[in-house]
């Protein structure tokens, strides 16, 4: 079964896709969910920069556009 977003705990080290004009992959570390349903943020920190990630349409987004973002796997420490 795939992991996701949302069971990740905080501090873990993750790679994501990031879908968009073009399609990239890199590694960020978990800082926690807020909010419920559809409503929920996730927060990331990638090289000292903190960025969230939202719910759309029933997937995980980033940015304006709204483009996908997809756990792609856990990294080790």
């Amino acid at each position: 079964m795939a992991k996701r977003i949302d069971s990740l705990k905080y501090g873990q080290r993750v790679n994501l896709r990031f879908h968009g004009r073009a399609t990239r992959e890199e590694d960020a570390i978990f800082r926690g969910i807020d909010g419920d349903g559809e409503d929920r943020r996730a927060t990331f920190e990638q090289d000292g920069f903190i960025w969230t990630a939202y719910r759309y349409q029933g997937h995980w987004a980033y940015g304006s556009s709204a483009d996908r973002l997809q756990l792609l796997e856990e990294v080790a420490a």
